[in-house]
């Protein structure tokens, strides 16, 4: 896990996604977003936005209802339209980007964790001790997967690096076959958390993974036969350009 806030601090070289901003764009508003990377993703958690990458995408959220859409070029337009359900007179959109191919699979999306009156961990074990106030199960992937905190602040836990407060701002790479649990939600505001999964690296099972019921992660170590060698070069070229 690598606990990084994405304004100041660079992201790893090895990773598919390169950045990842967060806008907040006024009703009747629209901005050009030119990530200078080949692929980009949106993800909307609440509102009503136009993306275009070459075709107009029309997107609405209500009610927490996740929009997400990935984009086939990593220059776009968003127009932010009036959403009667948000007062605060503005969207907010969050937008990966980064070397990913087209023909495999990836998923993006955002979710939120509340402290509950009855925590409960259903997935595997965590360290003895360990403080929860979330349902949050303990699970592996079989593919990468980033989160970057939008909203609250809580604890991350990851099996490697242990426990991690983690706020507004913060991205979390979890590598393929590392345990994750959010443990903690502060107050009564729900963390609230972009996601972006690549299955790129390690073409898996999809979905949260146990020991106790699913066995042991199928791609624990990076494997060139499994690494496109297309993708090689899109992450060689990027990484140059940095």
């Amino acid at each position: 896990m690598v606990v990084r806030n994405f304004r100041y601090e660079d992201i790893p070289e090895w990773a598919e996604v390169k950045k990842v901003e967060i806008y907040k764009i006024p009703w009747g508003g629209t901005i050009s977003i030119h990530t200078g990377y080949p692929r980009c993703a949106v993800v909307l958690y609440e509102g009503c936005v136009i993306v275009n990458d070459g075709v107009d995408h029309h997107m609405n959220s209500i009610n927490h209802g996740t929009r997400c859409l990935l984009c086939k070029s990593g220059d776009i337009t968003i127009h932010s339209k009036a959403f009667m359900a948000n007062w605060v007179n503005q969207n907010e959109v969050v937008v990966w980007s980064g070397v990913w191919p087209d023909d495999i699979y990836h998923r993006c999306s955002a979710f939120y964790c509340a402290a509950v009156d009855h925590p409960c961990n259903y997935g595997d074990p965590l360290p003895e001790g360990t403080k929860i106030n979330t349902n949050f199960d303990n699970h592996y992937h079989d593919f990468d997967e980033y989160f970057l905190i939008w909203r609250g602040s809580g604890v991350f836990w990851e099996e490697d690096y242990g426990f991690s407060t983690v706020k507004p701002g913060d991205l979390i790479i979890t590598p393929r076959g590392k345990h994750h649990c959010v443990t903690w939600v502060d107050g009564s505001t729900n963390l609230v958390c972009s996601e972006f999964a690549s299955r790129t690296q390690a073409p898996g099972r999809d979905y949260f993974l146990w020991n106790h019921n699913n066995g042991a992660c199928m791609y624990p170590e990076p494997d060139s036969e499994v690494y496109p060698k297309s993708l090689s070069a899109m992450v060689n070229e990027a990484n140059k350009g940095k």
